[in-house]
């Protein structure tokens, strides 16, 4: 279904679901890390031999601390909303997010010194189903 080097057919670029997929957790809760060794390397791996463009990163679940139930998902009350909705809190929430596809590309390196390997094509913030603003 990815291109397989065909340029006539087959996906322009993998969804990539942050909170499902990709859900390691820095020890603060506030980002996204690799979840076991080496799965971001693997992951570019994927994209280059599968010849697409790059990712879609989707946020299926902000990182555990811009929650308030602190989960990845929504836990047993299914209600589960953003812990807050200052503009600092959601300005810190935003610069997470964007380190987080920083950390994508820069670990999908072989060596330090290789040049990053997937682009990041497009990335969205998704509404998890059972679960409203308030």
């Amino acid at each position: 279904m990815l291109k397989g080097g065909r340029s006539d057919r087959g996906f322009r670029y993998c969804r990539l679901a942050m909170g499902l997929y990709h859900r390691g957790v820095t020890a603060d809760g506030k980002r996204f890390q690799d979840r076991y060794p080496d799965q971001t390397k693997k992951l570019a791996k994927m994209v280059q031999d599968a010849g697409i463009e790059g990712l879609g990163v989707e946020y299926w679940s902000p990182a555990p601390h811009w929650k308030s139930n602190g989960q990845l998902g929504g836990g047993p009350n299914k209600n589960a909303t953003l812990a807050s909705f200052t503009a600092t809190e959601s300005a810190a929430m935003g610069d997470a997010m964007v380190a987080d596809l920083d950390y994508l590309v820069e670990n999908s390196k072989e060596t330090p010194s290789s040049p990053p390997r997937p682009k990041v094509i497009w990335w969205s913030l998704q509404n998890e189903p059972n679960q409203c603003a308030s």
